[in-house]
């Protein structure tokens, strides 16, 4: 298994919305807030790290998840 962490910011009025969003994808195993240079951080969790990458691209271009950025992602 691989672990991988993604690290979002988000405009002021949204991490609500986008935390119920995420909360759908499978391979998402924690989603925190933060306080200071980022919103949010993701654990996720895949097979292999090109599952992983690919699980980072499908959040990072699902429709439904608006403003947002994301900031690269970090694995163990």
């Amino acid at each position: 298994m691989v672990d991988g962490f993604l690290l979002i910011n988000v405009k002021r009025d949204s991490p609500s919305s986008l935390y119920r969003h995420l909360a759908n994808f499978t391979g998402i195993t924690t989603i925190a807030p933060l306080y200071g240079e980022y919103d949010l951080i993701i654990q996720l969790t895949a097979d292999t790290y090109d599952t992983l990458g690919n699980l980072v691209l499908s959040i990072q271009d699902h429709d439904s998840i608006e403003n947002a950025k994301f900031l690269p992602s970090l694995a163990e």
